[in-house]
């Protein structure tokens, strides 16, 4: 059973097309995966061809064909124009040079699976050689959209795992039916995690008095104060100087007179 979104009088456009979108979930939340992933691509790639197309009548001159081509012409040109060439003649045996001997553009530069299949499917159904190009093209992106989707499938059944597995506080709280936990702003977290401020050593708190807080009134009343010891002076010492002794004279050494010499 799906539940409609009721219209709304005097909606605009925008608001119509986003209900339809959701209406169209709704119903299709309970189809088959893959159905749900092929509808998709396929919404895609209509919105892709309306966009070639429209690209179509606004292309001017090229080497390929005149003018504002066809659906068919557009979508196959410069890559595409390569491979049904290689699909329709193959690759070239020599490669073409110009008149200096550098090598021109030739279909060797595209590798030769896609061409392959593209021949081989127009030969089994008689399609044109664009057309069989283009439905292996759509069928290779189907199949890349359905790997994808059962890829994620997978994932979201398995639930996450590695560096996904890890659950914040904010998801457990979150998911217990508490009120969840809101991160801290930047500038809290900075603000929270700087540097202490210097210390002014005039207001610290000596350690008695912080014991002091602590404790019950009644033992702290009866706590006496430390006491505190005055440092010890020491007198300066002068040391007496003792007078210095006199020194006794010596009385002066006689010669004796020498004696007349005749």
């Amino acid at each position: 059973m799906t539940v409609q979104t009721p219209a709304r009088h005097g909606e605009g456009p925008a608001a119509r097309l986003s209900r339809a979108a959701a209406d169209a979930g709704a119903r299709m939340s309970g189809w088959p995966w893959w159905l749900q992933v092929s509808l998709i691509f396929v919404a895609a790639r209509l919105v892709s061809a309306c966009i070639f197309m429209a690209a179509a009548l606004q292309q001017g001159t090229n080497p390929w064909f005149p003018p504002a081509p066809d659906y068919w012409n557009f979508i196959t040109i410069w890559d595409g124009r390569w491979y049904q060439r290689a699909a329709d003649d193959g690759y070239p045996s020599v490669l073409p040079v110009d008149a200096n001997g550098v090598v021109k553009e030739n279909a060797w530069a595209f590798y030769a699976l896609f061409p392959l299949l593209g021949r081989g499917l127009s030969a089994m159904t008689g399609l044109g050689t664009l057309q069989a190009l283009t439905v292996i093209a759509m069928a290779s992106g189907l199949g890349a959209a359905l790997v994808i989707g059962f890829e994620l499938i997978l994932r979201a059944v398995a639930g996450p795992s590695g560096d996904e597995a890890t659950e914040t506080s904010f998801e457990r709280s979150a998911g217990d039916g508490e009120s969840p936990v809101v991160a801290p702003a930047p500038d809290e977290i900075t603000s929270t995690y700087a540097a202490p401020a210097a210390v002014d050593p005039v207001s610290v708190v000596a350690p008695a008095a912080a014991v002091d807080e602590q404790t019950p009134p009644a033992k702290a009343a009866a706590r006496k104060p430390p006491a505190t010891k005055a440092p010890a002076t020491k007198a300066p010492t002068t040391k007496a100087k003792t007078p210095a002794k006199p020194r006794a004279k010596q009385p002066p050494k006689s010669t004796p007179p020498k004696p007349p010499t005749t």
